[in-house]
């Protein structure tokens, strides 16, 4: 038994006593802190709303095959949007189908819940297909505006120059 001067003597079993309701409820309250925090389990609706992440693995030549026939839609694209193309001369569907034949390229390669084992097509496919759908999106307008189907050519300098 210690002594406080002026305050009588304190038994040590009978203050953890008098301590103890409070440690218990804390105890309580974190306990359903976390309860809470975990939740119940989610619905299948949730679950079936989610896109699935898939992983692609490629080859080297796959890869290589992939980028050449994107590389040579552009070149495509780039004539038909040319800025020394008259716009009464541009074809407007031949500019969507252009894009459209590139998106489905660059969906085959990565992005939208696709991962690779390259880690350059993970962080700029995504980016990549917003360009080209916002591309579409201004080709779709009425006058076309073509101007970021021509420029589509930077985003994927973008991504190369990181290399």
């Amino acid at each position: 038994m210690r002594t406080v001067p002026g305050a009588g003597s304190v038994d040590p079993i009978r203050a953890r006593v008098r301590r103890r309701p409070s440690a218990v409820l804390g105890l309580a309250l974190l306990l359903s802190a976390c309860a809470a925090i975990r939740g119940a389990p989610p619905d299948e609706a949730s679950v079936a709303a989610r896109p699935a992440t898939v992983y692609h693995a490629m080859s080297r030549p796959e890869i290589q095959g992939h980028m050449r026939v994107l590389a040579e839609e552009l070149l495509t694209l780039v004539g038909l949007t040319a800025p020394e193309v008259p716009a009464a001369a541009v074809n407007r569907d031949e500019v969507l189908a252009s894009l459209g034949r590139i998106a489905g390229r660059a969906r085959q390669v990565g992005g939208g819940g696709t991962f690779t084992n390259y880690s350059v097509v993970n962080d700029y496919m995504d980016a990549f297909l917003e360009d080209v759908a916002l591309s579409s999106e201004f080709a779709r307008r009425e006058p076309p505006n073509l101007v970021p189907a021509n420029r589509l050519v930077q985003s994927c300098l973008s991504c190369h120059r990181s290399l």
